[in-house]
């Protein structure tokens, strides 16, 4: 991977782009998302096209190419998570998708994408998904001409189970279902990292698993440090321990900080960040520094 690109940041009168790359969404309750109606407010233009919205993988992943080489749009939000991203990228990719210095966000199932635009050198945003957007809470600090002017940074209170140390890299990740999904090559490219990790509505024994898979595939020797978000909805069964006692049992290996408490993933309050910048994580005198 040579050097990234950072977008440019966008501004009233930027075109927002809706699509969905994992479950597909009617263009209808689209444009009754309240997060349309703030859009409008804040002076954006917002682009919603039933190709990009509804039908198959493959049909919505090559309206999005011709979209997206089209640069009509610099900023392109993802409607919701689900399922089936893995599927929509390959058929972008295979589409002829190029790099381009336009700004996507979403998470959970679009970390596979949102993953691949980092492997490629493209900086995204790890941020809530359209249609989980809520006024009371995103319309405070979710200012879009504000997180795409520089890297959203973030000091927050040490939680127990955290380990002190300084890492500098890349910061990706994001939902632990869907790294497993990650190629050798993409596993490699780990090295040096921190690595986000969130997700929702799986038992214990699954979440282990998981955390098993990647610590095989070498993920925990490689990354500089961990920053765990949010497990919500967490399942008991199949196995006597804590969630935090099965995080920390696997990232034992890890060499750099660990973090605990993050608020990203499936909560209410989704902190955003760049997607694959070079971020410092500082851990100690009970303070977390993330900049």
């Amino acid at each position: 991977m040579g050097e990234i690109v950072v977008p440019p940041p966008v501004k009233p009168s930027t075109c927002i782009g809706c699509f969905a790359p994992g479950w597909g969404y009617r263009q209808s309750e689209v444009a009754c998302l309240p997060a349309i109606d703030w859009l409008h407010e804040q002076g954006y233009r917002v682009h919603i096209q039933p190709e990009l919205l509804e039908g198959n993988w493959r049909c919505r992943a090559h309206a999005f190419v011709k979209a997206w080489l089209s640069e009509a749009c610099s900023f392109w939000w993802a409607v919701r998570g689900g399922w089936g991203t893995v599927h929509f990228v390959r058929e972008m990719e295979s589409a002829g998708w190029q790099v381009r210095p336009i700004w996507v966000m979403g998470y959970s199932d679009a970390t596979y994408l949102l993953f691949r635009c980092w492997r490629h050198g493209l900086i995204t945003l790890h941020g809530p998904v359209l249609k989980e957007w809520r006024h009371t809470v995103h319309g405070v600090y979710l200012d879009l001409e504000r997180v795409t002017w520089h890297a959203p940074g973030y000091r927050w209170a040490c939680v127990r189970g955290s380990r002190r140390g300084r890492a500098v890299g890349p910061l990706v990740g994001g939902n632990l279902s869907t790294l497993t999904l990650l190629s050798d090559a993409d596993i490699e490219a780990l090295e040096g990292t921190i690595l986000f990790l969130e997700d929702v509505d799986e038992p214990l024994y699954h979440i282990d698993r998981l955390l098993t898979i990647l610590g095989i595939r070498g993920v925990w020797r490689r990354v500089a440090g961990v920053i765990v978000g949010c497990f919500t909805q967490v399942r008991s069964g199949g196995d006597h321990r804590t969630l935090q006692e099965i995080l920390l049992d696997h990232l034992s290996a890890v060499r750099g900080p660990i973090v605990i408490g993050f608020s990203g993933g499936h909560v209410p309050m989704h902190l955003p960040f760049w997607y694959g910048y070079p971020y410092v994580l500082e851990v100690g005198g009970g303070e977390v520094v993330l900049e």
